[in-house]
């Protein structure tokens, strides 16, 4: 997005718990703080302050240990449920991003070869011309 000159938050990945601070001190606050690769807004919190971030962090990364993967779906685990098993599949990233304010829109495109080939949008569905293969998620903000 920074690249096509969209306004871009500023953001800052997650790796270790080292990591939580210097995001932090990045970004500032008010942010969002969310796993890299997920599904169903699961460890999307946002967050007002430093306390509250490392609070977060750790609150996310017990949800995602939690996660599990069912009919191909990352759905969220229970307390004292079954252990998670997207561990496996999932690799425990996060990302603190700016928060921004305003509308959200979403759109689902799937793509094929890197390029757009069917998308869907909050009011209905469009249609672009190869088949489908690779299902990629864009959230933008307006």
């Amino acid at each position: 997005m920074e690249k096509a000159g969209l306004p871009t938050p500023l953001h800052y990945r997650i790796e270790q718990p080292e990591d939580v601070e210097k995001a932090g001190a990045h970004v500032g606050f008010p942010a969002v703080i969310k796993p890299v690769a997920g599904a169903a807004s699961i460890g999307v919190i946002r967050v007002n302050d430093l306390e509250h971030l490392k609070a977060a962090y750790a609150r996310v990364m017990s949800d995602m240990s939690k996660a599990r993967i069912v009919a191909g779906a990352l759905v969220e685990g229970v307390e004292g449920g079954e252990a998670g098993n997207a561990g496996g599949w999932i690799k425990t990233v996060l990302m603190l991003e700016e928060y921004l304010d305003g509308d959200e829109v979403d759109c689902d495109l799937i793509f094929d070869g890197g390029q757009p080939v069917r998308g869907r949008g909050k009011g209905g569905r469009w249609r672009l011309s190869r088949r489908r293969l690779g299902h990629h998620r864009l959230r933008l903000r307006l």
